[in-house]
């Protein structure tokens, strides 16, 4: 929201460019405006599950080059990663390990979100949105869900 206390906005940390994914590793690489040498950030998860993958290949897929998009900033990108490796590590303890699986549905979905701040809560339902547009038979569905009210069910909801 505008103040005019607020000052200019900062393309500090735009990125402008991805040098190169890792997927054995789940790291990338990319310049921003910030520095003159690539940066590198990694998805740091013990066990490399589908669901790590799948996640990885949301934040790659997730980032926007100079733009408004939610990844663009580097300055959010590191932090956001150990947020997400967090939410891996839930998904597996709860014993979700691919998000491909027709046993994944909305409950455990929001159940392993709602662990985390609110502040959170809105990119994590936005990424597993598209995470599950992705991965899942019923994506779609899932994706309107959880971008939705919690009073949103998936079976009140038509399957495309």
């Amino acid at each position: 929201m505008a103040h005019p206390t607020r000052g200019q906005t900062s393309h500090t940390y735009d990125i402008v460019e991805v040098v190169n994914i890792d997927y054995a590793n789940l790291a990338l690489v990319y310049r921003d405006a910030a520095h003159a040498l690539p940066q590198r950030v990694q998805f740091r998860i013990d066990d490399q599950t589908a669901a790590a993958r799948q996640v990885f290949q949301g934040i790659v897929d997730s980032l926007a080059l100079v733009g408004d998009g939610q990844w663009e900033s580097s300055y959010t990108l590191g932090p956001r990663m150990g947020v997400l490796a967090k939410l891996v590590e839930v998904f597996h303890a709860d014993g979700i390990d691919d998000f491909s699986s027709t046993s994944v549905g909305l409950t455990e979905l929001r159940n392993a979100i709602e662990k985390f701040d609110s502040g959170s809560k809105r990119s994590l339902n936005k990424l597993m949105g598209r995470v599950l547009q992705t991965c899942h038979p019923n994506g779609q569905v899932l994706a309107k869900a959880l971008r939705g009210s919690p009073d949103i069910h998936v079976d009140k909801l038509a399957l495309s």
